[in-house]
């Protein structure tokens, strides 16, 4: 397990509007401010797919995703909160009409944790 593992979220259905500020902001406003310390969103690579420009048309910052990230949060305590939430709502900037639904899962890296997410109730 790498350094603060035990902290970090999955999330997934991520708007291709949404960027590490977006994220940042809906998680710290559905779960108290500083609540996370760093956004890792995939960045999709562009020579994979033939025809990614046409498909995407021209992102502003010019970087794509691929829809999910890792998310490390400041404590166990507010990962645990995370999850137990299972989604959050945001907007792409504060002044947008539109909420988005991005959901939160725990990283299961390891046997223990599935037991543990699985078993014993």
């Amino acid at each position: 397990k790498s350094a603060g593992d035990e902290r970090k979220i999955f999330l997934s259905r991520i708007p291709a509007a949404f960027n590490e500020e977006s994220i940042t902001r809906c998680l710290n406003e559905a779960l108290g401010t500083d609540s996370v310390e760093d956004v890792a969103l995939s960045e999709a690579k562009k020579e994979d797919d033939e025809g990614f420009e046409n498909r995407i048309g021209d992102c502003k910052d010019g970087k794509e995703h691929r829809g999910f990230a890792f998310v490390t949060m400041v404590s166990v305590e507010k990962r645990d909160e995370a999850i137990k939430k299972g989604t959050v709502k945001g907007k792409v900037k504060e002044s947008s009409k539109r909420k988005y639904t991005i959901y939160i899962r725990p990283i299961v890296r390891d046997d223990d944790e599935i037991d543990d997410l699985v078993g014993s109730h």
